[in-house]
């Protein structure tokens, strides 16, 4: 899972860098394309006053398909078997994300849950989807000491 913040200002004051993603959802082509089963879950949540998108992914990816460190983190567990086998730590950046979220929503590798349903019923589809371009900025988000940059977005 990983996901992307709107952040409000003014921003909380922490005494060290917290990276709550891109100011806008995005899926990771290189996981969501690995395998056909593969499917991932946009899902809107509250944070304090900033609005948060958790994107979750499901099924078994391809062998070898790097995965993205957890939301907020700056590793992903590695599960081998059914077997948690340590952590392993992505580097790559928002260069390597998809913004364009309307094909895969097309496709039905993204699916959606309505903002504010609480029975987490899951969409299919990009009628009514609230998602789809969305602004905000592209960057990867860096809070810290009451400020907010964003690292550019390569490629």
């Amino acid at each position: 899972m990983t996901g992307a913040m709107r952040l409000a200002e003014p921003v909380e004051y922490t005494p060290f860098p917290v990276v709550p993603g891109p100011g806008a959802p995005f899926v990771v082509p290189r996981i969501l394309g690995s395998a056909p089963e593969v499917r991932a879950v946009i899902a809107e949540v509250a944070v304090g006053r900033h609005t948060g998108w958790a994107i979750s992914y499901f099924g078994r990816p391809a062998a070898g398909t790097r995965l993205v460190n957890l939301w907020g983190g700056d590793s992903y567990p590695v599960v081998e078997d059914g077997l948690w086998t340590g952590w392993e730590r992505e580097r790559s950046g928002v260069e390597r994300y998809d913004f364009d979220l309307e094909p895969w929503i097309g496709t039905g590798a993204l699916l959606w849950i309505t903002p504010g349903d609480e029975s987490a019923t899951l969409r299919q589809g990009v009628d009514k989807c609230p998602y789809l371009d969305l602004p905000g900025p592209r960057g990867l988000g860096v809070v810290g000491y009451g400020q907010v940059r964003y690292t550019p977005r390569l490629g």
